[in-house]
């Protein structure tokens, strides 16, 4: 019976001990670029919905994101919500994409790759293809700041494969509907558009490959009609997201925050386009730079940093992808179908992660050239990576399929299995700081204040159709850094239902940015009126000051103390509760719009107002 399911089981207690010496029982797992949903997950589940237009990010954008495409793992996290603590909630979702994505390498391996190979062998080299897909260093990085798009593309991608392959195989009912199922529960993957656009390549490469050997009308209706069902299946955020496309993805283009990044994300990732990185699956995260839990910037990834420090790791390193070349050498000799699929998406992937090496490095200069795609690459290192990774698992397994063949000539059989099991050691070593409790970023696990839930049952009480200023706003960066540890794109929107004039959502709407200059300007100016005049145009119900949030780089732009001393000339404006650190004042508006919404009968015609700080049309005429 241990013969029988020992790869399903050593594969399970790996993850096992993976949970065991990560998971935190009081802790939340929050921070950088998530999306916090328990946090409410009927409301959200709603906004999920009724995606097209989000009200509540700042004055309501369009869906540049694919926000509907969520709705997978919200409906997950609205069923989770009833039965286990908030807190566990992400952290068990995480493990359980994490578990999915490995297992789905396995079922991969043996189904396609290694169909043909005896029983025993085929599941060692399964096994093998899925540990090294779970221990490798793009894995780290994924989950090490888990943003929800990327382990679900990490989770689902050999899972999409697989019920490809099989329905292009076999055109069955049966086929069809695994695969159908699949592409439903991987939805999630799309809730960053490109990431979908990624999946779309991967199966046009299996398309190519298969029509190539096939060369038949029926083997052409039957990809189309994969794509066709892959295309419907996604439709209902494709299309809101194409309508952002031709309308809207200039302000994408020209808000500031973008402005500012893209170069700097450019050569960041530049800088791991080099071939010994791309080798290790090394990305932009091994340099970046955050405030810890101390307050002192270091190295997000420094467990993995100081872990790779030792040449030996290193060495390990590269050792696996002088396997991974033999698998891929070999691949090539025999001209297998599924191996040369596999070969396309391994040179690809190199071919897109490769941005500081030639010949690579003129394909992506030509590429961005192309406006839209110089800010759809600004992170290959994401979108690519995965691919690269799951492509290097299968050339291991393969790798040591090939080197067995070799060593068999030499030693007797009885000895084989060392060069696996030797494998499966040194895949353990090379990611030892995962199974230390090093999975995620330390700042990750952090516990979210109590007053933060009070302030969700105060506004909960209010109106919905009432905006919040948030402040302190000391840049335009749409970036917190919290005394408790966050730091991140945010989390108050996802408790509560009010709009939030927060940076993060300037990218969607040049409104919001525009707020933000505004606003600014009134505040650092020190000038009540035109402060006042800012609430009023933005019709701003609620202003909520968080003392919980810092600054590091230069605490002086907080303004906190300036702004309390600005709101006590402001008749309009009381002060309306406490909570801890956060203070929330209520403005009683000049006009009074219903959902956002008020008429004049008769307005004065002005010139153009755009991208300004001070609207002197809104001072002189209201």
């Amino acid at each position: 019976m241990f013969k029988k399911y020992f790869p399903f089981v050593f594969i399970i207690a790996t993850l096992f001990v993976i949970f065991l010496t990560n998971f935190s029982t009081s802790n939340f797992l929050t921070g950088w670029d998530n999306l916090q949903t328990e946090l409410n997950t009927g409301l959200n589940l709603k906004r999920a919905i009724f995606s097209v237009w989000q009200e509540y990010q700042g004055l309501g954008v369009l869906a540049g994101n694919a926000h509907s495409a969520d709705i997978v793992r919200q409906i997950f996290t609205f069923l989770a919500s009833s039965i286990l603590p908030i807190n566990l909630i992400r952290q068990l979702s995480v493990f359980i994409l994490l578990s999915i994505g490995t297992i789905g390498a396995y079922f991969m391996a043996r189904k396609v790759i290694f169909e043909k190979v005896s029983t025993l062998w085929s599941k060692i080299f399964s096994l093998l293809t899925a540990l090294f897909y779970l221990l490798n260093l793009s894995t780290v990085q994924t989950f090490y700041a888990p943003f929800e798009p990327f382990m679900f593309h990490f989770a689902f991608l050999p899972w999409l494969i697989l019920t490809t392959i099989n329905f292009l195989k076999e055109n069955s009912l049966k086929n069809l509907f695994f695969f159908i199922l699949i592409n439903i529960l991987a939805i999630s993957q799309a809730q960053v558009p490109t990431v979908f656009f990624v999946y779309l390549l991967v199966l046009l490469t299996i398309f190519l490959v298969f029509n190539f050997k096939k060369r038949s009308i029926t083997s052409l209706k039957t990809s189309f009609k994969v794509l066709v069902i892959a295309l419907i299946i996604n439709s209902f955020w494709i299309l809101p997201f194409i309508y952002f496309l031709f309308t809207n993805s200039n302000v994408a283009l020209s808000a500031k925050i973008n402005e500012m990044a893209t170069g700097t994300v450019i050569a960041q990732n530049k800088a791991f386009g080099n071939i010994e990185d791309v080798i290790l699956l090394k990305g932009f995260w091994f340099n970046n730079v955050d405030p810890n839990l101390n307050g002192n910037f270091s190295y997000m990834l420094t467990p993995f940093r100081d872990h790779l420090a030792n040449p030996a790791i290193l060495g390990i390193g590269f050792v696996f992808f002088a396997v991974i070349l033999i698998g891929f050498i070999s691949s090539l000799k025999q001209r297998k179908p599924i191996e040369l699929i596999f070969a396309l998406l391994f040179i690809g992937s190199i071919t897109m992660l490769s941005i500081n090496t030639p010949p690579f490095l003129y394909i992506d200069n030509l590429l961005r050239k192309i406006s839209i795609l110089n800010e759809v690459l600004r992170f290959p290192f994401t979108k690519f990576s995965i691919i690269a990774s799951l492509s290097y698992a299968v050339f291991f397994g393969l790798g040591i399929k090939q080197l067995l063949k070799l060593l068999s000539t030499l030693f007797s059989k009885r000895y084989l299995l060392a060069l696996p099991i030797t494998s499966v050691i040194l895949l353990f070593i090379f990611v030892l700081p995962i199974f230390k409790g090093n999975l995620f970023y330390e700042k990750e696990k952090i516990n979210i204040p109590s007053e933060y839930f009070k302030v969700f049952d105060y506004f909960n009480k209010q109106d919905k159709n009432q905006r919040i200023a948030n402040f302190p706003q000391p840049t335009f960066w749409g970036w917190s850094y919290y005394s408790f540890g966050y730091g991140g794109s945010g989390f108050l929107w996802y408790g509560i239902k009010q709009p939030i004039l927060d940076r993060a959502f300037d990218v969607w709407n040049k409104n919001n940015e525009n707020y933000y200059w505004e606003a600014s300007h009134a505040l650092y100016s020190k000038d009540p009126k035109s402060f006042e005049n800012v609430l009023n145009k933005y019709q701003i119900g609620f202003i909520m000051v968080d003392k919980n949030i810092i600054y590091p780089p230069s605490p002086i732009s907080l303004f906190t103390s300036e702004l309390k001393d600005l709101l006590v000339k402001l008749p309009s404006v009381k002060k309306d509760s406490s909570f801890g650190n956060i203070d929330i004042y209520k403005v009683s508006l000049k006009d009074n719009p219903k959902s956002f919404v008020f008429a004049n009968s008769s307005l004065k015609s002005i010139n153009t107002y755009n991208w300004n700080n001070h609207d002197l049309a809104y001072k002189s005429l209201g």
